[in-house]
């Protein structure tokens, strides 16, 4: 379960919402929250539906990520908590040079690490 509560903080932190904010949008009390949050009470079903219908997630994944169902997140779900991950851990400037490189369209031309020669329209 803690892997839960650390998984609904970054939640929260990406998306800028309180647990106040999460309380409402799930319709639950915010010392249900914060009770759960702190680790005061356990994590239920019940809750996980709710934080699902607040964050706007697959109620199988949130339950996966609890621990209490029996559906495993979907794959891009797990790649984008991978996304998260990775991204937490990373400097505030690497982090803006990474969100700039996500932003850029598929077909731009970048130089890339692992091609011989470069593809920017300005390289000789």
């Amino acid at each position: 379960m803690k892997t839960f509560i650390v998984w609904l903080k970054k939640q929260l932190e990406t998306r800028g919402m309180s647990f106040n904010k999460l309380a409402k949008l799930g319709g639950m009390s915010q010392s249900n929250v914060s009770r759960v949050i702190s680790g005061e009470q356990n994590v239920t079903k019940n809750f996980c539906v709710a934080v699902a219908h607040a964050l706007e997630l697959p109620v199988g994944d949130v339950l996966a990520i609890a621990g209490l169902g029996e559906d495993t997140p979907t794959k891009e779900y797990t790649e984008l908590f991978q996304v998260v991950e990775a991204a937490s851990k990373l400097t505030p400037a690497d982090r803006e040079h990474a969100i700039a490189l996500m932003r850029m369209p598929k077909t731009a031309n970048i130089i890339s690490p692992y091609r011989a020669t470069p593809r920017c329209a300005w390289a000789p």
